[in-house]
């Protein structure tokens, strides 16, 4: 996609949330923390680490990749994200947010041609929802979409299928 999709799921938690509004005001929240640690974790980073050359590029980024999953743990934590469905997921990326994602240039393309000729492939992404990048591919080439996913995931009850708020981070974009 063009810009991150991760803050469009608190407004499918808020959807099925007693108070959307309070929802909303604590993801904020959580969002203007991670932004200012992010920036000063990055600045951190960046202190000497510049005339490193390979070596401090490592070191960035496995810092960053650190920071990252630390932040996951603390939106996990929060339990912010909790009670929808996947299917609440995929009916809200097709419908009320439609509007607030859009693929990149081509993507709709890409998808298809390597549908079209069984080229092996697979979606790895930092998204915690393979339900909202599923969905969104799948409009984005028209076709259904038979590629494997591999992100970041929410977990689900087993009684009734609905968000615990507990992320399993598998990977960082650093």
């Amino acid at each position: 996609t063009q810009r991150d999709t991760t803050p469009l799921l608190h407004e499918v938690a808020a959807e099925v949330h007693s108070d959307p509004d309070q929802v909303r005001q604590r993801w904020r929240a959580i969002e203007d923390a991670f932004f200012d640690k992010y920036r000063r974790k990055v600045g951190e980073l960046l202190e000497g680490k510049v005339r490193d050359g390979m070596n401090g590029l490592e070191a960035f980024l496995g810092g960053l990749g650190e920071f990252e999953k630390a932040a996951v743990a603390d939106v996990s934590e929060a339990r912010l994200l909790q009670g929808f469905t996947r299917d609440d997921v995929r009916r809200m990326v097709k419908t009320s947010l439609r509007q607030k994602w859009q693929v990149r240039d081509a993507c709709g393309e890409v998808l298809s041609g390597l549908l079209s000729h069984d080229v092996p492939a697979s979606i790895i992404s930092v998204s915690w929802s393979q339900d909202m990048i599923h969905t969104i591919l799948q409009d984005a080439c028209g076709a259904p979409l038979s590629l494997p996913i591999t992100c970041n995931s929410f977990s689900f009850r087993e009684d009734d299928q609905r968000a615990t708020g507990e992320i399993s981070s598998h990977m960082t974009g650093a």
